[in-house]
């Protein structure tokens, strides 16, 4: 069985992250994970490659049909797709009257939060000339 440091160096090989907090049976498990996850990948690789060969075959043409009187459909317009607008990024809204209240009335009269927090009459006339702010 390797030690611990053989498996850092195995670990750092294969390109696994956190290997050199983790501990030699958590390391072991990382390696063994690691192990499976490449042939699980190089399976679906060999699988991904043999369906894109399969489409790259052309289809056999169909057969011609036996009586002459044979149309082709005529081509049909197709409806342009519509295209999805992006969706306008929403602009953060700025603070809420109360929030502008509570930092204003700290600067003005010092204090703690919950002093400022006890001020509704204050609030109320403050909300009366208050407007949200521009950013």
């Amino acid at each position: 069985m390797a030690n611990l440091r053989e498996l850092r160096a195995l670990a750092k090989d294969l390109g696994i992250r956190g290997y050199s907090t983790a501990n030699k049976a958590r390391l072991t498990t990382l390696i063994e994970n690691h192990e499976h996850t490449q042939q699980l990948m190089a399976n679906a690789r060999a699988t991904q490659a043999a369906k894109s060969a399969a489409k790259e075959e052309p289809a056999p043409a169909p057969a011609p049909p036996a009586s002459s009187s044979f149309e082709a459909p005529a081509p049909q317009e197709s409806a342009p797709v519509p295209t999805a607008d992006k969706p306008k990024p929403r602009r953060k809204a700025g603070p809420s009257a109360w929030n502008s209240f509570l930092r204003d009335y700290r600067k003005e009269h010092g204090g703690t939060l919950k002093q400022a927090m006890q001020q509704k009459d204050a609030y109320a006339k403050y909300k009366e000339s208050w407007t949200r702010p521009e950013e």
